[in-house]
């Protein structure tokens, strides 16, 4: 499964703090990780320095705060440590929203947009397409309607920026997009969206919020049209 852009960012960012720390990097570099609801505030997790410590003759705790030291050199994120020596990651808006508009951009093998009706349609189920259920079901039909409601409504486009984030549903959910930006799989993406829907309305808000905010319902659509293809594709006319 390859990673995402901005896993492919981090994972650099962090082979650089290993060779400014002069740090071997280990024979595989740990995947970046979700971390638990209890790290609040906190986007990505890495176990790297548990990974180092068995071949160096530093503990994982002097490991983590010698490679933070390094990694906090770019200021669109910020590096912390856990009590239990994981490296943690929080990203800055101005990161989070280039790789949103690089989604917005991206083309799909797969997909065509529909621009009269402002929907990406799957034009074949992927070969590794899961089989869908009633919670994907429900919110790729969701995402479809409200779109339709925007457009009715006539919200101003663009609606792929600028994003705002700053509540934490359209940051889940804009991170779980994100990490969709590599050819993978989200089993969590179709709850995270929900959650979102479901807790962030658009219709009474300013219009840069709803902008924004129809732009994330708008690649959670595409997102999902990508994972389920023409599976799916019935639930554009409801």
């Amino acid at each position: 499964m390859a990673p995402s852009s901005l896993e492919v960012f981090l994972q650099r960012e962090i082979l650089l703090a290993l060779d400014r720390a002069g740090l071997p990097p280990p024979e595989t570099v740990p995947p970046l990780q979700q971390p638990p609801p209890s790290l609040h505030g906190v986007h990505l997790t890495s176990a790297l320095p548990l990974a180092l410590a068995p071949t160096s003759p530093r503990p994982a705790a002097e490991l983590a705060v010698l490679l933070r030291s390094h990694l906090c050199r770019d200021p669109r994120y910020t590096c912390g440590i856990t009590p239990h020596h994981w490296l943690t990651f929080t990203l800055g808006t101005d990161l989070m929203t280039t790789h949103l508009t690089h989604l917005w951009h991206q083309e799909e093998p797969g997909l065509v947009y529909d621009a009269a009706a402002h929907l990406w349609l799957g034009t074949a189920a992927p070969p590794t397409a899961p089989p869908t259920d009633g919670v994907m079901e429900y919110v790729h039909a969701s995402c479809c309607r409200l779109l339709r409601l925007g457009q009715r409504l006539a919200v101003p486009h663009p609606w792929q920026g600028p994003w705002q984030l700053a509540d934490p549903h359209p940051q889940a959910i804009a991170l779980a997009l994100v990490l969709l930006l590599g050819p993978r799989r989200s089993p969590h993406l179709p709850a995270v969206a929900l959650a979102f829907l479901n807790t962030c309305p658009w219709i009474h808000e300013p219009t840069a919020i709803a902008q924004s905010r129809l732009g994330l319902i708008a690649l959670t659509q595409k997102a999902l049209a990508r994972e389920a293809g023409a599976k799916l594709k019935n639930f554009c006319e409801l």
